[in-house]
């Protein structure tokens, strides 16, 4: 069955903040359930619907590419309008938003952190996903359940750095700095804050303070 067109219906909790707006303020990325919405804030209305790659799982994170701008939501700008969704099941997923179609999937997070899979054991989510560094394919990804991991979403990458920042008390949310995007904060349960600066993570070269306020 083909499908023709997508109408969204109502965020619900499980979606929780997962919203961003586009740097140059023309579009809204926000979860709709399993989807990611994409409005076009100029005409404000739905421009299309990122469907079908997490599976029947919720949406818990979206992120637009800093380094990519459209005027034409639908048209394939060079480079191409990308946005980034992870989700409560683990998965990862980096969107060409004009073609609908995902360009990069990491499967699951937690595997890819720790080298394992865990069978038998419900997997935590997807915390926070950003774009971090200059490099436009590195994404940072926070893990649930208190691990940050850099992916370099190009063909033929993988995650370059990895670690538990957080383990006692989880991940909740990350900003990053829109000035200098190596440098980042992860936000935990109990007012656990790790403040990183990713030097250069495929060489290990990356600063961390905590803090508890």
């Amino acid at each position: 069955m083909d499908i023709f067109g997508f109408l969204p219906g109502p965020a619900n909790k499980a979606n929780a903040d997962a919203a961003d707006l586009l740097a140059s303020g023309e579009a809204l990325a926000y979860a709709v359930g399993t989807c990611i919405a994409i409005v076009d804030m100029p005409r404000m209305k739905i421009a299309t619907v990122l469907a079908g790659c997490h599976r029947g799982v919720n949406v818990s994170a979206v992120a637009w590419s800093p380094h990519h701008h459209s005027r034409h939501l639908r048209t394939a700008p060079v480079p191409p309008l990308r946005l980034a969704s992870g989700d409560h099941g683990g998965r990862v997923v980096v969107w060409d938003v004009a073609s609908c179609a995902a360009c990069a999937i990491l499967e699951d997070a937690l595997t890819a952190a720790h080298g394992r899979r865990a069978d038998g054991v419900t997997r935590p989510g997807i915390a926070a996903v950003a774009w971090v560094t200059a490099d436009p394919h590195l994404l940072g990804i926070a893990v649930a359940s208190g691990t940050f991991l850099v992916w370099d979403t190009k063909p033929g990458g993988g995650v370059v750095w990895k670690k538990d920042v957080n383990a006692a008390d989880g991940l909740q949310s990350m900003q990053v700095d829109p000035n200098d995007r190596r440098h980042l904060c992860l936000c935990g349960g109990r007012g656990a804050l790790s403040v990183l600066k990713l030097l250069n993570p495929p060489r290990n070269r990356v600063e961390q303070q905590a803090y508890r306020v």
